[in-house]
Order: C-alpha cells, then structure tokens, then sequence
C-alpha cells in the first residue's frame, strides 16, 4: 500500500521549513495556512496530520529553531562548564547569546521569530519562556549572584542580569540604526568573537562595580543606602 502523500517521510520537515519562511515574512497573525501548504507543495491534510493546527504548527516552529540556534551556539551547555572559573563562565554564556543573534546563516530565523513573539505575543510565546528562556535566565542570575556574592534570587542580581542580557539583545534590535549611525561596526558571524569579549569585560567591570559598592556600603544620594 502507498503511504499517504501527507504521511510521507519528509512532508513535516518541509511544512517547518515553509512554515518558517511564511512566519517570518508575515507573522503568526498574518499567516495562511494555504500559503505554507502551497510552498510546502503538500496539502491541508498535512498540516493537520502532523501538527493538528496552525498554532501547534507556529509553536513547533518556534521550538525547532530554538533547539537548532541554541546547539549552534550554546550557553551554559558548553562541555566543561561547570568546571569553569565564574568569570568564564559569563563570557562563554554571552558568546552563546551573541552567537545566536548574529548567525547569519540563512536558515537562522529564530532571532525573528522572537522579535515578533516581544512586539505582538502569542500564546506560544509562555511555552518557550517555561522550555527555553527561564533555565537560561535561572543560570545567568546564577553567574552574576556568584559575582557580587549576593543570593541567587536577589533583585540586584536580577537587575545586573538584565543589564548584560540587554547589551546583547540591543546588538540585534538596534542593527539598522548601528549600522547607519556606525557604518564600519561589523555585525554578522565575523564580529561574534569580538562583540562578545567585549560585552563581557563590560559586564565584569560593571558587575565588579556593584560588589564594590556593596561591599563599602556607599550611600546613595541623602544618605540612602543604594538597594
């Protein structure tokens, strides 16, 4: 017996690929399944074969392309690196991030994908939060707990996590003003290396601040104790 054109070994791997490729040029919103079954030259019956829905369509894209960026360019999932001084650790953890923001591989759309998830969210935006962001998040404020010798679940330690995610995800959201404003900053793979070291030394430099300050136990301005 033939199996079904829908069944057929290959018919979900290239739903996900025009899938992703109709997401991103329209968002979840905007999307039509015709138009993904049409470039996945395969039908509605696939995409209710494999996923069931449109979302369940979205939400596996969205979890294929985190899996495929974040073994590309891991974090805290590097080999070796719990064995690593605290220091190291936050530099091989931003040259994951870095990494991933800018791989300019063509297939890498996972930085656009979450770019549409923060202007307009869908409901799949929880799910990767729960399977994604938060362990991450969980072993950063780790990292920077440890710097300033402060709890792991301390408002300061959240604040400077903060700071070092935001330098990074700045490098993304705000290419096409950087590269208008600073034409020769290079922002593709060739700069990954030079763009990480760089926001490491700063975050350790402004991390190292922190603990200073905490450390002297400095007043802020009339006399309070800056939190």
């Amino acid at each position: 017996m033939k199996a079904r054109p829908e069944s057929l070994p290959d018919t979900k791997q290239r739903l996900l690929d025009a899938a992703s490729r109709v997401f991103v040029e329209q968002g979840f919103a905007r999307s039509k399944i015709r138009d993904i079954v049409a470039r996945a030259n395969t039908n509605l019956a696939a995409v209710n074969y494999h996923f069931g829905s449109k979302e369940r369509l979205y939400d596996a894209v969205l979890r294929h392309h985190a899996q495929r960026i974040m073994t590309a360019h891991p974090t805290h999932l590097v080999p070796g690196f719990e064995a690593l001084s605290t220091d190291e650790k936050l530099r091989v953890f931003i040259r994951g991030v870095i990494g991933r923001i800018l791989d300019d591989d063509p297939a890498t759309v996972f930085p656009r994908l979450v770019a549409q998830e923060m202007l307009d969210p869908t409901p799949a935006l929880d799910g990767m939060i729960e399977a994604f962001v938060r362990p991450q998040a969980a072993v950063l404020i780790g990292i920077v707990a440890t710097l300033l010798d402060i709890r792991r679940n301390s408002a300061e330690a959240r604040r400077c996590a903060l700071s070092v995610i935001g330098q990074c995800l700045n490098l993304y959201f705000q290419r096409h003003v950087i590269h208008r404003v600073f034409p020769e900053q290079r922002l593709d793979h060739t700069a990954i290396d030079e763009l990480a070291a760089h926001v490491a030394t700063f975050s350790l430099g402004g991390i190292e601040a922190v603990a200073r300050r905490r450390r002297s136990g400095r007043s802020g301005p009339r006399g309070r104790r800056i939190a």
